[in-house]
């Protein structure tokens, strides 16, 4: 059987908007209402993988909006759980900034991070509502610490880069100011150096963590629900999605995956934010992307799954 994962990325925003509106169902949101009604029309299933708390610099509301999950009410904790089937949180990151906050954290601020998105979740929504079978780390790159506190708190599968890593003494002055900047921020790890990245909605130069796969091991993997098995740490790495969907515009991503519905596995993401007009980047078509996406693979068959399905 041939199946498909999806997931979105940076969630926070549409939990403050329940914490503070209190409607009387989640669904009652635009958000998750519109996440229902593909699940209900096309047997959808979702990771939502969730920020500890807002940020001000992307965040419409500013300051104003500051909010954290601490705030979650726990009142729609049975409906969390009734749905939990084909709707379910995970951890990402603290907050949408800094860039790449994963490429030197140490073992224990792995672990802290972790386990305080986690023990909300349990609270608001219930154990079952959360995943531990496929993560996908903000900006994706961990250390080895990172990665083995991971495995230590439950993780079974992290999400992981591929691609060309350049040498260390290569030359990086063509790259603006700014980008090399945000490259090297928090880099200390000497795991952690310069990949390019390049897919069907990116090509360029990013940092790579503990959880970068050789590109013989992406291709064994690719199109397919097998994964690497690292054995320092006992995690998965598998890559996860090949394309991002608020990158891409609907006809581009109907042609990506209409030439992949002869493979074992089809996986694609996109970000809470580009959901919502106030947003400086906001997608008018964000909707219309997802459900391009969820119709063709479904009308050709396709099974939604999470992690712990096929893992």
């Amino acid at each position: 059987m041939s199946v498909y994962y999806f997931f979105i990325d940076d969630n926070i925003w549409f939990l403050r908007d329940i914490a503070r509106e209190r409607p009387s169902s989640l669904f009652d949101h635009a958000y998750l209402a519109f996440l229902k009604s593909l699940h209900d029309k096309y047997g959808m299933k979702v990771q939502l993988n969730v920020f500890f708390e807002t940020h001000p610099l992307s965040d419409p509301l500013g300051e104003k909006g500051s909010f954290n999950l601490s705030e979650m009410p726990d009142c729609y904790k049975e409906e969390w759980k009734a749905n939990s089937r084909w709707l379910r949180l995970a951890f990402h990151a603290k907050a949408e900034f800094p860039d790449y906050p994963f490429i030197n954290v140490t073992y224990d601020e792995m672990k802290d991070a972790f386990t305080r998105v986690r023990d909300e979740v349990y609270r608001f929504a219930g154990e079952d509502t959360f995943s531990y079978s496929q993560m996908v780390a903000h900006w994706n790159c961990v250390s080895y610490e990172g990665c083995i506190a991971l495995a230590d708190v439950g993780v079974q599968c992290l999400n992981a880069t591929h691609g060309r890593v350049l040498p260390f003494d290569d030359d990086l002055s063509g790259l603006s100011d700014a980008h090399r900047d945000r490259l090297f921020q928090n880099r200390t790890e000497s795991a952690s150096w310069v990949y390019h990245h390049l897919s069907p909605d990116v090509n360029m130069l990013r940092l790579k963590g503990y959880n970068h796969i050789s590109d013989e091991a992406y291709t064994d993997q690719m199109d397919t629900i097998k994964y690497y098995t690292d054995e320092k740490t006992g995690l998965k790495f598998k890559s996860t999605v090949k394309f991002v969907l608020d990158r891409l515009q609907p006809e581009k991503i109907a042609a990506l995956i209409t030439q992949d519905l002869d493979k074992e596995y089809i996986g694609f993401g996109t970000h809470e934010q580009y959901f919502y007009p106030k947003y400086r980047s906001y997608q008018p078509n964000y909707t219309k992307k997802i459900e391009t996406a969820v119709r063709i693979v479904s009308e050709n068959g396709f099974k939604s799954v999470f992690y712990d399905e096929i893992l």
